[in-house]
């Protein structure tokens, strides 16, 4: 079982999610050691909503200006693939490939790895948080396939993903496989 800072701890190891501690513990030390641990604010209890409110705004708008990225998250173009971020569309040749969520954000989180290997647990993370399990990592093989099969692809000869035995999945651009 986890306290709120281990978890906080494990979520700021993958994850630049702003994070806001809402605690009852309020001494200056817990405060302090809450956002040096990785908080981006702490709030005691009890507080009012309307307070909470202000502040996730607040945080949300410091991590908007801090990252730089704009409200819309644009295009990823990767070979003749267009990956649109916004209207969660994967366009090829302008026509629409119809995508499941989780097969849209498989794909994303390839291409963004830009050609680095992802083990199937990353993968698998990447769609449904912390999670263990080799039969669940099994239902990445399975939606890996349905989107291979989307974009026309096969295993032996891949154009966008590649398979690397005994670690995971990689982005090609077709001119690298």
């Amino acid at each position: 079982e986890l306290d709120g800072l281990a978890l906080m701890r494990i979520v700021r190891e993958r994850s630049e999610v702003p994070i806001v501690i809402l605690s009852a513990r309020g001494s200056a030390a817990d405060r302090v050691y809450g956002i040096h641990e990785g908080a981006d604010d702490y709030l005691v209890k009890p507080f009012s909503p309307a307070e909470l409110v202000v502040r996730v705004k607040a945080v949300l708008r410091r991590t908007e200006r801090t990252t730089g990225r704009p409200k819309d998250r644009g295009t990823i173009q990767h070979g003749d693939l267009a990956i649109d971020l916004d209207r969660l569309e994967l366009r090829r040749d302008d026509r629409i490939i119809a995508l499941t969520a989780a097969e849209f954000r498989l794909l994303t989180a390839l291409v963004q790895a830009e050609g680095r290997v992802l083990t199937r647990q990353v993968l698998l993370d990447a769609l449904y948080g912390p999670v263990q399990g080799d039969a669940l990592e099994r239902t990445i093989d399975v939606h890996i396939g349905r989107l291979r099969d989307k974009l026309g692809e096969e295993a032996d000869h891949p154009r966008y993903i590649a398979t690397v035995r005994g670690a995971g999945y990689r982005a090609v651009d077709g001119a690298t496989a």
